[in-house]
């Protein structure tokens, strides 16, 4: 899983955490909004696909550790996916 909050929501009372699934399965990486995650990153052990159009809630308590942090880059790649896929700054009134 890949948290979507920014720190202040995750440290905060909140019981649970925005998160996108991850996959190794690159077809899905094909998908328009999707985004490839390094293992350096993910924590993983190959290559992985950021789910953004599938995002949810899981409880805090799910997640003992960290295990990787995005570069700047991934970052903004994982946030225009996740524009595009709720339609945000994409021109739509």
């Amino acid at each position: 899983m890949l948290s979507l909050q920014d720190d202040l929501l995750i440290h905060s009372l909140l019981s649970t955490v925005m998160v996108a699934p991850l996959t190794s399965s690159m077809q899905r990486g094909l998908a328009i909004g999707n985004v490839e995650i390094a293992p350096r990153e993910s924590g993983q052990s190959k290559l992985s696909v950021a789910l953004v159009c599938q995002v949810s809630t899981a409880g805090k308590s799910f997640f003992t550790d960290r295990a990787g942090t995005l570069s700047a880059t991934a970052t903004a790649k994982v946030d225009r996916g996740l524009a595009l896929a709720l339609g945000i700054g994409v021109g739509r009134i």
